[in-house]
C-alpha cells in the first residue's frame, strides 16, 4: 500500500530536495538562489512563513511559498506564490492537499484572506481543467491579476508576463 498524500513543512534539510519542483516553475532559477530565499521563509519567526509541500513516500509532487502581510482591504493577509506541482500522476490531489494546507495556516494565524499569484507559466494541456480549478473547487475566487514590472535598466524585455485567469 502507498502512503497517502500530505501536506508537510518544507525542512531545512529538504531544500535541494525541493529544488526540481521548483526549477520546473523558474528554470532560470539556480539552487544557490533557491537555498537562500526558502532557507529565509523556514527560518522566518513569523508562524505564517514557509515552504509547504506535498509529499508521498518522502517524494515532493508539489510546493508553495508562504507569509503574511497586511493588506488595507482584508486586515490581514497569506501571500502564496511559487505554487508548483510535480505529479505526473495526480497532480489535482497535489494540488487540493497545498490549498488545503494553506487554508488552515490562513485560519491559524487569522487571516482574512488569502492571496495565490499563480505564474504565466502554469498552464494545462487541452482538454485538461485550467490551473486555477483545484482552488475554484475550494471556493476560492478570480478576484484580478498580479502584475509584474522588473526595475532593472539594462532589461531589455519584459521578465513577466502579464496574464488573467478566465472566470
Amino acid at each position: 500500500m502507498s502512503e497517502t498524500l500530505a501536506a508537510i513543512p518544507l525542512d531545512l534539510n529538504q531544500v535541494s530536495q525541493a529544488y526540481p519542483v521548483v526549477h520546473a516553475l523558474l528554470p532560470t532559477l539556480e539552487l544557490a538562489g533557491w537555498r537562500r530565499f526558502a532557507s529565509r521563509l523556514i527560518r522566518s519567526r513569523s508562524p505564517a512563513a514557509g515552504v509547504m509541500t506535498a509529499q508521498r513516500a518522502g517524494y515532493i509532487r508539489g510546493l508553495c511559498c508562504h507569509w503574511q502581510q497586511p493588506s488595507l482591504k482584508h486586515g490581514d493577509l497569506l501571500v502564496v506564490e511559487n505554487f508548483s506541482v510535480l505529479d505526473m500522476f495526480d497532480p489535482q490531489s497535489a494540488a487540493h492537499v497545498l490549498i488545503e494546507a494553506m487554508e488552515r495556516i490562513a485560519e491559524t494565524v487569522e487571516c482574512q484572506a488569502i492571496h495565490t499569484a499563480l505564474p504565466h507559466a502554469v498552464g494545462s494541456p487541452p482538454g485538461a481543467p485550467p490551473p486555477h480549478a483545484p482552488f475554484r473547487a475550494r471556493g476560492h475566487e478570480v478576484a484580478g491579476m498580479v502584475l509584474c514590472k522588473t526595475m532593472e535598466p539594462e532589461a531589455s524585455a519584459p521578465t513577466c508576463t502579464v496574464t488573467a485567469l478566465q472566470r
